[in-house]
């Protein structure tokens, strides 16, 4: 009965043991906790469960295939960006042309973005001036005013 018994618990042990690596890719839980986080890799001995290694369906986004985190997708559009440059390297060898029209229409944009911002200038100076010259016209005297004022009628009255 005792190695019965004995056997029975070996038997759960290891059912336990195997249990452990059997549980599914899936069973992810979303919770905030980095703690936990470390945790669900733990108990999950899939790859599957592992973001950014062949991400299952439960992670979408994340395989190395896929356009947003994927390493072959970012390769994918660096090939791209690369061929536009190259695209773009040509068009200015084969039409010379092409680019000093180019090289034109910048220069007149430059001109154009100067003389607006001159303009600009030159609108906002005056209307302080503007606004100065009102400001002189309905202002009551300053302090310092007043005291030359008051000095002035000082010394006439002394003159007197």
């Amino acid at each position: 009965k005792e190695e019965k018994e004995e056997k029975e618990e070996k038997e759960e042990k290891e059912e336990k043991r195997n249990a452990k690596f059997e549980t599914p890719s899936v069973v992810i839980v979303a919770s905030s906790s980095s703690s936990s986080l470390a945790a669900r890799f733990r108990q999950t001995r899939n790859r599957m469960s592992w973001p950014g290694v062949n991400a299952g369906r439960h992670e979408e986004g994340r395989g190395r295939r896929s356009v947003e985190g994927g390493r072959e997708g970012r390769r994918e559009r660096g090939r791209e960006r690369g061929k536009e440059k190259v695209k773009k390297e040509e068009e200015d060898k084969e039409g010379k042309k092409k680019g000093k029209k180019r090289e034109k229409k910048e220069k007149e944009n430059d001109k154009e973005k100067k003389d607006e911002e001159k303009g600009a200038k030159r609108r906002e100076q005056t209307r302080r001036e503007k606004r100065r010259g009102k400001r002189d016209k309905n202002a009551t005297p300053s302090k310092a005013e007043k005291q030359k004022e008051e000095e002035e009628e000082d010394k006439e009255k002394e003159e007197e």
